[in-house]
Formats: structure tokens, sequence, C-alpha cells
């Protein structure tokens, strides 16, 4: 036994080479400046489902957890865990995203340097870790960074097992796609890769590795599997319907963005331009990586055959069967394109100083190739620092603070349990949920929160009659209600802005405004309503 542990420990540091060293540092250094000001950005709708459903289960509140979120359960049982050590927090929750951030910065490294060798891998990570997406993707308490890695890890895991035929490689790709789609269902998309790949790749082969393509089937569905029984026997057809809808299309509003541009195009353009002056991949950066594919389709080797196999999978399988688009979903392509630029910069980083090493070549053409290999080298430096900038610019936008727990530790504060509050006119930084996960941390008891109108305002036409907003009061037992002033911007398809919300509340005498939180123009307004005001 002793001498099987001294091999195994001694086969580790053997792997541990001057390469990973290097990217520990690496990582050690980004991990510490992505988790400053980690709470401060505003929280955005899509990150509460996951402040909500990890506080539930970090109570042990089961049942509860089962009718709030239509989420797979890995990313809120990992922040669930990060509640109870370090107590229930935004900077716990988003911590997580951080974690596996970092990590799929390792796979892409060990991925790249199975592929195309060490320079490659170390290029390939500090790209990947510079993307603007991906950062903010970091920053997030979102289940984007844990989808990465284990499909990444999957992925890797699969192509060892074609290559050694190392059935223990086969078994790992398994666990880690079925802990992927644990992660967020689409992660079944590698499963497709594996298939399309094993099929095209390895023709010849195919029957006699039927019987272990099985295996791998098995082993994801036996840890996914359990997950959709115990689903299945407590939600309602309404709430499959729920989970179709939200995963398919969204909203009437994200339906729209996806139809702005022609689709077979889509997410070449959403990858590095969904917005005038946000961009998840910056452009030199995009360019590059797109050469770099280019360059695999034309030399295709077993490698390029199988991270375009990878690209084009996912590229077709968002484009064709989820109508809800956006950037973020597609950050499985942001790993196979760091790894592309990589090797394409390399490339041309070889063919220029081939010759000045050998120097072989004439005095004017030496001088020429130093010059432009100078120049290159700036080049990249230049894109990676303006990958950097775009990046910083990104993180400082979101840097704004909405006092949505201020606020709501006042309502705990000075109402009682069986009193219900409304949040008035939600939007994606100011949610139901948001708000929520404040208010279980304050209250003994869940307290009733009604949002009014029902519809997020910023992606639905609000319809909004103070009759009855003053009828959900009398018959809630309202005492307070939140309107939080939006950056001062219109509501959907409106000219209403959160001011006139308030001025037509004071001046119809059924409510008060009591105090405010924050500051112009992203004020949170606490409103007292007044029951007896009317008599």
């Amino acid at each position: 036994m002793a001498g099987r542990f001294a091999s195994v420990f001694s086969d580790v540091l053997g792997r541990f080479n001057r390469w990973r060293i290097i990217l520990l540092v690496i990582l050690l250094v980004y991990a510490i400046f992505l988790a400053m000001y980690l709470d401060i950005a505003l929280i955005q709708w899509d990150e509460t489902q996951h402040l909500v459903g990890g506080l539930h289960l970090s109570r042990g509140q089961f049942q509860d957890y089962l009718h709030f979120s239509y989420y797979p359960p890995l990313f809120d049982s990992t922040t669930a865990l990060a509640f109870l050590l370090m107590g229930p927090s935004l900077f716990a929750a988003r911590l997580v995203s951080l974690a596996f951030g970092v990590l799929s910065v390792w796979v892409v490294f060990e991925y790249a340097y199975r592929m195309y060798g060490p320079k490659q891998a170390i290029l390939s990570s500090v790209l990947l870790a510079t993307m603007p997406g991906f950062i903010i993707l970091c920053r997030m308490a979102l289940i984007e960074t844990m989808l990465l890695f284990f499909f990444s890890v999957s992925l890797l895991l699969f192509f060892s097992w074609l290559q050694t035929n190392n059935e223990k490689m086969l078994l790992l790709s398994g666990v880690a796609l079925g802990m992927g789609v644990l992660a967020k269902y689409q992660t079944i998309v590698g499963g497709v890769v594996m298939l399309v790949s094993w099929l095209l790749m390895f023709r010849k082969r195919l029957t006699r590795n039927v019987r272990k393509f099985v295996l791998l089937v098995i082993v994801a569905a036996a840890i996914v599997v359990p997950w959709l029984l115990v689903m299945s026997q407590q939600i309602t057809p309404e709430d499959i319907a729920r989970w179709f809808y939200t995963v398919s299309s969204g909203s009437d509003e994200r339906v729209e963005y996806g139809r702005r541009i022609p689709l077979p195009i889509f997410y070449m353009v959403e990858m590095t331009y969904p917005y005038m002056d946000l961009h998840p991949i910056s452009l030199p950066i995009y360019i590059i990586a797109f050469l770099g594919l280019s360059y695999w389709i034309w030399r295709r080797k077993p490698e390029d055959k199988f991270s375009l196999i990878w690209f084009i999978v996912v590229y077709v399988f968002y484009t064709l069967f989820i109508s809800n688009r956006n950037w973020r979903y597609v950050i499985p392509l942001f790993s196979i394109l760091a790894v592309s630029a990589s090797d394409f910069i390399l490339l041309i980083w070889n063919k220029l100083k081939a010759p000045i090493l050998i120097q072989q070549t004439k005095r004017n053409r030496m001088l020429l190739r130093k010059v432009a290999a100078a120049l290159f080298v700036v080049l990249i430096a230049a894109s990676v620092i303006y990958s950097l900038m775009n990046a910083y610019y990104w993180v400082e936008k979101e840097h704004v603070q909405v006092r949505a727990k201020a606020a709501s530790q006042y309502i705990s504060e000075n109402s009682r349990a069986d009193e219900a509050a409304v949040l008035l006119f939600p939007v994606n930084y100011f949610s139901p949920d948001a708000v929520n996960f404040y208010l279980l941390q304050h209250d003994s008891s869940k307290r009733v929160l009604l949002e009014y109108p029902k519809d997020p305002a910023d992606v639905y036409t609000p319809v909004f009659n103070e009759t009855v907003l003053i009828q959900h009061c009398e018959s809630l037992n309202v005492k307070f209600l939140l309107l939080y002033e939006n950056g001062n911007k219109t509501y959907y398809q409106t000219d209403m802005k959160a001011y006139d919300v308030l001025d037509i509340l004071v001046d119809s005498d059924n409510f008060m405004l009591e105090t405010i939180f924050g500051s112009n123009p992203q004020q949170v307004y606490v409103i007292r309503y007044l029951p007896n005001a009317t008599e």
C-alpha cells in the first residue's frame, strides 16, 4: 500500500511541471483580482434563482426548493454549501461561480496541453481568462462557469479515451457529463459532441466500441435519472410547462432579442458585439480565433477535427433548438475559441522566428523578420490588453449599488410577519426573488411578497391600476410597498417612469412615502399603505 501511494505521489509530482507551476501562479493572481468587490455589482434576476434556491437548501427546506426552482440542483447545492460555510450572502454565492471559472481555465489548459502542447496551453488559459464575458460570468451567481467546467472535463476525458482506449477515462467522462447535466440541462449537447465525433472520426472502430459508448450513456444517466424521478414526483404539469418555456423561450423580450440578427449568424455577432459598448469576446481576439478555426479546417489533424466538431455541434444546437438566445448560453464555445486563437498565434510566431534562429537569411530580410516578429508580439499584447480594458469597463458599468438589502431589512424590522409587502414594477435589477432573498434572511417566518404588476416591467408592458393595487393591499394586509427608481428609465413600451408611479400613489392619499434608500437614479422608495385614508 505504501509503495502504491508513493508511486501515485511520484506520478503527480511528475505531471506538475514548470508549465503547471506557471498556471498555478496565474490562477492564484487571477482569483484574487476576480474576488475584489465581488458583491458590489447589481443583482440580476437570473442570479436570484440561485440565491433563494441555495438559501432554501442550506436550511433543509427541500420541498420549498423543489417548488421554487426550475434549474437542476448542482449549482444551488454548491451555493447552499457556501452559505453554510460562510453565511448566506451575495459574495458567497458569487464565489461559487468564481471558483468554477478558475477551474474552467485549468481544464482548458489541460485540454490544449494534451491537444497542442504546453505553450498553446498557457496561452489558451490567458486568452480565456481575459475574455470580458468570461470575467463577468465569474463574478455573477450564474451556472455558466460550472457548466463550462463539467462540459470541458467530459470532452477532455472522452478524447483521452478515444486516444488511449482507457475505459477509466470513458467512465469518468460519463460522470462529468452527468454532473454537467445536473448543473444545466443543456449540457446534454456534450453527449451529442461525443456521439458525432465518435461516428465521424472512428468509423472503423464503431462496432467494437458500441458497448463502451453505451456504458458512458448508462453512467451519465445513472447520475441524472434519480433527480428527474424526484422532480417528477413533486412538480405539476404547470411547472413542467413553465420549465420548457423558460428553457426554450424565456420571455417575449428574449425571443424578440434573438430575432434581431439573422439566425445563421446570430451567435457569430452575439459573441463579440451583442451591445454597442459591451463585448463578451473582444474583436481582435475573436478574429484571431476564427483564423485559427480556418487553419484547423485546412490542417485536419485528429485534434483539430475533434475541436471543430465541439464548436460546430454546440453552435448548431443553440442556434436551431434554443430560441432563448444570449451570448452566455454558448460559453462552451469560448474555450474552443481561446484554444484556436492560441494555436494560430503560435503558428505565426513560429513562422516568424524560425529563420531568425537559424540565421540563414540575408541581413535585410533578417531585420525585416525581426521587425515583423516584434510587431506581432506588440499586436497580440495589445489585443489582450484591449480585452482587459473591455472587461474593466463592463465590470465598472455593473458597479451600481441598489439598496435592496437595506430596504428589505427596514420592512422586516418595522412590520409584523403577517403583514405582506408589495414590490411595484419589478425589473431585472430589482426583482421579487432578490427582495425575497433578503427578507428570508431577516424574517423568522415566510412573509407574503406580492409583485405588481405581475410581469417584469422591463420586458413586458406593465398594466397599472391603482384600484386593483388597493384591493390587493386590503386583502393581503399590506403595510409597505417597494419601488425601485430603475436608473430613471421608462418601463417597457411605455412613457412611465418610477417617479410617475410614486406621484400617482402619493396624490391618491392612500399611500405615503415612508423613506428612501440609496441615491438618484438608483433609489429604492419605501411606501406605506394607509388603509383608513378613504374612510
